[in-house]
């Protein structure tokens, strides 16, 4: 998923499905848990990841990220046939 903040871009990514997990189940149980950061600004291609640079920013942005993402991922339906 990808977030804006200002001029910045935080990419998150979320961990891989294990295949004894349902589909459904590992949507509504996922989080991200690498992140990438990058400054338009300076580099609208998304070329030079900035996360390792600017771990603060990263560390402030992260939180507003998860959140709006738990709300999206908890307000979802659960639709029982999908694996």
């Amino acid at each position: 998923m990808a977030m804006r903040y200002n001029d910045y871009t935080l990419l998150g990514w979320f961990p891989e499905k294990l295949e004894n997990e349902t589909l459904m189940d590992w949507m509504k149980s996922s989080v991200p848990v690498k992140f990438e950061l990058y400054d338009l600004s300076n580099d609208p291609e998304q070329r030079n990841d900035l996360a390792s640079i600017k771990p603060q920013l990263v560390d402030m942005i992260k939180p507003l990220m998860l959140k709006q993402w738990i709300e999206i991922r908890d307000e979802g339906p659960i639709w029982e046939n999908m694996n």
